[in-house]
Formats: C-alpha cells, structure tokens, sequence
C-alpha cells in the first residue's frame, strides 16, 4: 500500500501553500509519506476534491474506492457508525468491496489555482 499527501491550493495566492512551506510541515510532522504539490490543482479537479484535506482511497486497479472526510480516520463513536478509511482499507486488504464508498467532506475549501 502506498500513500500520498497531496496540496492543491494555490501558492501563488496563499504563500503558506508554497512547496517550501509543505516540506517544513512534512519534516516538522514526519510525515512517513510523501507530500506531493499539485500546482495547477489539476489532481484536485479530476478526483473532485472540494475541501481540505479531503481523502481518497484507490484501488489497486485504479478505481476510487473511498472519497471521505477526515474524520473517518477518528475512531468510531455513537454518532458515526463505522470508520470509513479503516473499514474501506480493512475491505482492499481483504479482497473485498468498500461498502461505504463516500462520506460528506468537510473543512477549509481548497483554493484552486486558475
């Protein structure tokens, strides 16, 4: 399995998006990632990414097999019934189909370049 942290926003207009401010993040994070820089938001348009951050799982064929908001990654609580990254990498590893394919995205709107 492979994942990527990828920043759409527009560094031209908001400087703190910028690739060195990215690194400084990754490195003051330790991201065990990498954290790649789409700067002509071309990435975020053709997976529909609307909000930061604004998760995506893909398949091994390529497939989106998860599009969700981050607080999926939190654990289960009474309010939410299942964990929708957990659940949706749980099912790829085994073989099986993602039954929760999308939950409602939510947090800062990515500020796309052009």
């Amino acid at each position: 399995m492979v994942f990527y942290a990828i920043d759409s926003n527009d560094a031209a207009a908001y400087p703190i998006e910028s690739a060195a401010e990215m690194k400084s993040r990754a490195v003051a994070g330790r991201y065990p990632y990498p954290y790649l820089k789409d700067g002509d938001s071309h990435v975020a348009r053709a997976y529909g990414a609307r909000v930061t951050p604004h998760i995506f799982v893909v398949d091994g064929s390529g497939n989106r097999a998860l599009s969700a908001a981050t607080s999926t990654i939190r654990p289960k609580t009474d309010a939410r019934k299942h964990e929708g990254l957990r659940s949706a990498l749980d099912a790829l590893l085994a073989g099986k189909p993602v039954e929760v394919t999308a939950t409602r995205a939510f947090g800062c709107s990515i500020k796309f370049k052009g």
